[in-house]
């Protein structure tokens, strides 16, 4: 599996553990999916993301072995959808 299908495979199980679930399918739909709503850069930083609202600097605490710095988190998190985005 390429670095990015690992991403959008990750964010599958990440999100299939959530009450709603988001199980994964043999035809890879659910990576299709996925892949139409986050970039790869999206993707990595929602499973770094919680149920309840939490502070940025706490989600770059989890995120900085990505590499990302705390700006890059910071321009990232304006392009998710509001109801993802994690308080300031």
């Amino acid at each position: 599996m390429d670095t990015e299908n690992r991403v959008y495979r990750d964010l599958q199980r990440y999100l299939d553990r959530m009450p709603g679930g988001f199980p994964e399918v043999e035809s890879g739909l659910d990576i299709k999916l996925l892949k139409r709503f986050f970039t790869p850069e999206e993707a990595e930083m929602a499973t770094q993301l919680s149920m309840k609202p939490e502070p940025l600097k706490r989600i770059y605490g989890r995120a900085k072995d990505s590499g990302m710095s705390l700006e890059e988190l910071r321009q990232l998190r304006r392009a998710l959808p509001y109801q993802c985005q994690p308080v300031v």
